[in-house]
C-alpha cells in the first residue's frame, strides 16, 4: 500500500544555509524505492524551490502554502487572492513601512531595487549572501530594500497567490485586524508572515492533494518545523515535527522527530518504517 508523506523545506528538507543533508537526500530516494510518494509543501513560491525539487527528484508540491498546487508536473489546483484585497494589503504595507513581496506562480514581483537586483531568481540571490554576510547584516539590507512596495502596474494583471510581510508576530496583530477575517496570515519564521487567502492551508492543499491520489488517510504522513505546517501535521494520520521546530508545534505533532541538521528527516523515516 503506497504511503504519502508531505515535507516542509525551511528547515525540514534544508538547513539555513538552503543545503540538503546527504542523509535527506538518501531517505527520500530510498522512500520513492518503497513505493511511496514524497510531496512537497511549502510557503515558499514555485520559484523558490525549483532547485530543492530538482535536487530531491519531486515532481508534485504544495506551494505557497495551500494556494497553488502541482502533481507531477501538472497543475491540480489554483487559487489567486482577489486583487482588490491585494491592493488593500500593499498599501497597509506602504503606510507601515513593512517590506512587502508578491507570489505569482512563476515570479516574486518587488519593489524596482529587487527587481533590479534579480528579476525572477531572487532566492539565488539570497542564497549568495550566505556565508560572506553575517546574518544580522543580511537582515538590515533585505529590509532596507524591501520598504518600498512594488507599483500597482507591476501586479494589477497577474495573478497573485500570496503576499510576504516583513513583519514579526507582535507586528502581526495589525494585519490581523484589519484583514482577518478576509484573509489568512500564517509564518514559518519569527521575521516575516505570509498572507494567503481565507481557508486555504498546507492542509487543505494535503487533502486535495491526498484526494486527487485516492490514499487512505492512515497512510499519509507530514514532516515540518513553522507554526504554517500546523494544521498540515495535525490533518494528516501522523504529524512529526522537526527538533528545530516551533514549541507550540512540538507540542501538537505525533512525535518529534531529530533537527534538520542531525539527520532529522531519516530517523523520523525509518521509525515510521517507512524507509
Amino acid at each position: 500500500m503506497k504511503k504519502l508523506v508531505f515535507f516542509d523545506i525551511d528547515g525540514t528538507l534544508v538547513t539555513r544555509n538552503d543545503s540538503i543533508p546527504k542523509s535527506t537526500i538518501e531517505a527520500i530516494q530510498q522512500l520513492k524505492q518503497n513505493g511511496n510518494i514524497p510531496v512537497i509543501a511549502t510557503g515558499r513560491a514555485p520559484v523558490l524551490m525549483k532547485e530543492v525539487s530538482k535536487k530531491l527528484n519531486i515532481d508534485s508540491y504544495i506551494s505557497m502554502n495551500g494556494q497553488y498546487i502541482v502533481h507531477e508536473g501538472e497543475v491540480i489546483y489554483s487559487n489567486p487572492i482577489e486583487m482588490p484585497l491585494v491592493e488593500q494589503v500593499v498599501e497597509v504595507a506602504n503606510e507601515r513601512q513593512d517590506g512587502i513581496l508578491l507570489s505569482t506562480a512563476d515570479e516574486i514581483i518587488a519593489n524596482s531595487l529587487i527587481s533590479l537586483v534579480n528579476r525572477g531568481t531572487l532566492f539565488t540571490f539570497l542564497k549568495g549572501l550566505v556565508g560572506i554576510i553575517p546574518e544580522r547584516v543580511q537582515v538590515k539590507m533585505w529590509n532596507r530594500m524591501m520598504k518600498k512596495a512594488p507599483e500597482k502596474s507591476d501586479y494589477e494583471n497577474k495573478e497573485i497567490y500570496m503576499l510576504n510581510i516583513n513583519a514579526n508576530q507582535e507586528e502581526e496583530a495589525a494585519y490581523e485586524r484589519i484583514f482577518g477575517e478576509q484573509l489568512n496570515l500564517t509564518r514559518a519564521n519569527e521575521m516575516s508572515m505570509d498572507i494567503i487567502s481565507k481557508n486555504v492551508s498546507k492542509a487543505t492543499g494535503a487533502e486535495r492533494m491526498i484526494s486527487a491520489l485516492g490514499v487512505s488517510h492512515q497512510n499519509t504522513f507530514a514532516f515540518g518545523d513553522g507554526l504554517n505546517d500546523m494544521e498540515m501535521l495535525n490533518f494528516v494520520g501522523t504529524g512529526v515535527a522537526m527538533e528545530n521546530g516551533f514549541e507550540e508545534l512540538k507540542a501538537r505533532a505525533d512525535f518529534v522527530t531529530d533537527s534538520v541538521f542531525n539527520h532529522g528527516i531519516a530517523k523520523g523515516l525509518k521509525k515510521l518504517e517507512l524507509i
